[in-house]
């Protein structure tokens, strides 16, 4: 059994019943989620939809659309190289800029971090790169 529990108030963001990081990685559609485990570990969740008890959650059309976000609207968002701030930025997002979700990592910048780093590209621009979960609202059922 695992036990998630949400980091703050940004959905997407999750530790484990050991405190670790735990991710929400491309959903399975109408059909489930995949969770990265702080070992590597995929953990695969499948919605059982012909269960007496209920429907399925429901989804978004996308899940894997995000939005940029920054306490000032005025501020950019560093695209980066590598997922680090020490990697160059090779360009920027604004505050309310829609991004795919390609795949996340856990920080490893500082020791004990509950954030992540996620590859994303514009649906704009066509733009790919790393930005860290702090700056990205995921969708609302908290999937990447």
């Amino acid at each position: 059994m695992f036990d998630f529990s949400p980091v703050g108030d940004r959905p997407g963001n999750f530790v484990d019943e050991n405190g670790k990081a735990v991710y929400r990685q491309a959903g399975l559609g109408t059909h489930g989620q995949i969770f990265l485990l702080p070992d590597g570990a995929k953990l695969y969740v499948y919605w059982d939809t012909s269960s007496s008890y209920g429907q399925p959650p429901a989804l978004v059309a996308n899940p894997r659309v995000a939005t940029l976000t920054t306490r000032d609207a005025r501020t950019q968002i560093n695209l980066r190289t590598a997922p680090t701030v020490y990697s160059r930025a090779n360009g920027y997002g604004l505050p309310k800029d829609e991004v795919h979700i390609l795949e996340c990592v856990i920080d490893q910048d500082t020791v004990g971090s509950e954030l992540n780093w996620c590859r994303v590209r514009f649906l704009q621009s066509g733009a790919i790169g790393w930005i860290r979960s702090d700056f990205i609202i995921f969708p609302s059922d908290g999937s990447l």
